[in-house]
């Protein structure tokens, strides 16, 4: 959960920079963080999905080895 938070607040800030560079205003720096923030999160769900199927094959496979 807290890499959920961490990457989110990331991307916002990303986000949020560059906001303020393309010289938008106050609006431009705080929808860019917004959506900065939502693709954080969703790039760290995608990673957790992934990183757990990987780990439960992995584990699965020494399971079958120990037991054969």
């Amino acid at each position: 959960m807290l890499a959920h938070l961490v990457l989110s607040i990331a991307f916002g800030l990303i986000g949020a920079l560059t906001g303020a560079l393309t010289g938008g205003g106050l609006g431009s720096i705080l929808l860019y963080y917004f959506v900065g923030g939502w693709a954080g999160f969703i790039v760290s769900i995608a990673l957790q999905l992934i990183l757990s199927s990987a780990f439960r094959t992995a584990a699965a496979t020494n399971v079958r080895r120990a037991t054969s």
